[in-house]
């Protein structure tokens, strides 16, 4: 529903969580755990009942490339594939769930308006279904347009949540990264895996990797886009 994969620890204050899909809302998925009964966001880790501010589960830096660019940057990685049944009846129904699952993404991602219109907020400034790299670090977020990164010559410096960062694109591999940047100086070249002129970079862990536009302006509305340079002198 909002194009969008996140890696999280399921752990909160210690305590090991037992996830499972509960149900959308806002185009994002809710978990529920099953030790407490807790309703979770998926795009923010915590429970509902803490709200923003309580405790949440630790996220892993997550990002997209392509299958080829993954054969290129990994090539002794492992690739997970679910097996079909050997029950010719459960196969038949996974099929057929598998297709009606497919007919939805697509219709998601080819339709300009959400496929479940449950929103509760409207934004202009890009199109529903715009991919965008969205990050943020504390109170602050600020979302990337793939058109403008390119048009930036695929490496952007700018300040998010008082945190100078770098995003950066690496074409060998066809993928967009975020990273923290403590040098204090601009970077000025940075490869996939985060070597470059100021160092060993790491990968900001809350990256939200190309998701819907109208997904992440829900749950984050005061984002910035496009920001270059200081907040001061954001670009929108």
């Amino acid at each position: 529903m909002a194009n969008l994969g996140i890696g999280y620890t399921p752990v909160i204050e210690g305590k090991q969580l037992d996830l499972q899909a509960l149900a959308q809302h806002g185009n994002n998925l809710i978990m529920r755990d099953n030790t407490t009964g807790e309703p979770i966001q998926h795009i923010y880790g915590y429970r509902e009942s803490d709200g923003k501010f309580g405790p949440a589960m630790k996220p892993w830096p997550t990002f997209r490339m392509s299958f080829r660019g993954f054969q290129k940057a990994y090539p002794e990685g492992k690739i997970f594939l679910s097996k079909p049944s050997s029950n010719l009846f459960l196969r038949l129904f996974d099929l057929a769930m598998d297709t009606a699952f497919t007919s939805g993404i697509v219709r998601q991602h080819n339709e300009a308006k959400p496929l479940m219109n449950n929103m509760t907020h409207f934004d202009d400034r890009l199109p529903n279904k715009t991919y965008v790299w969205g990050v943020n670090i504390g109170d602050d977020a600020v979302c990337y347009t793939d058109d403008f990164i390119m048009m930036n010559n695929g490496l952007i410096n700018a300040t998010i949540g008082g945190q100078d960062i770098v995003v950066a694109y690496a074409p060998e591999f066809e993928s967009i990264g975020v990273w923290y940047n403590h040098s204090s100086m601009p970077v000025t070249n940075i490869d996939f895996y985060g070597n470059s002129d100021r160092g060993q970079l790491k990968r900001v862990e809350t990256l939200k990797a190309g998701m819907f536009w109208h997904v992440w302006v829900e749950f984050f509305q005061h984002t910035d886009i496009n920001r270059v340079g200081q907040p001061s002198d954001k670009l929108i």
